[in-house]
């Protein structure tokens, strides 16, 4: 099973239960594990839009928000 599809099975959990609650958060983890392209204009997280300096070395996730970022054009 792949992220997507995890993604896609645990969205279908009613959110009002405890247990539809916990797969919500689990969902946020796994889409911020997922690479996003950095906004090329500004150099700016594709999520919470602070920006970001140069492509980093070794770490490819944001650091104010953890999102995974892809640096590839």
């Amino acid at each position: 099973m792949n992220k997507q599809e995890a993604i896609r099975i645990l969205g279908e959990t009613k959110l009002c239960s405890p247990l539809g609650q916990a797969c919500f958060v689990g969902i946020e983890a796994l889409e911020k594990q997922m690479p996003k392209k950095i906004d090329r204009v500004g150099n700016k997280c594709p999520v919470c839009k602070c920006y970001l300096a140069s492509k980093p070395i070794g770490d490819n996730y944001c650091f104010n928000c953890g999102q995974a970022i892809s640096w590839e054009e």
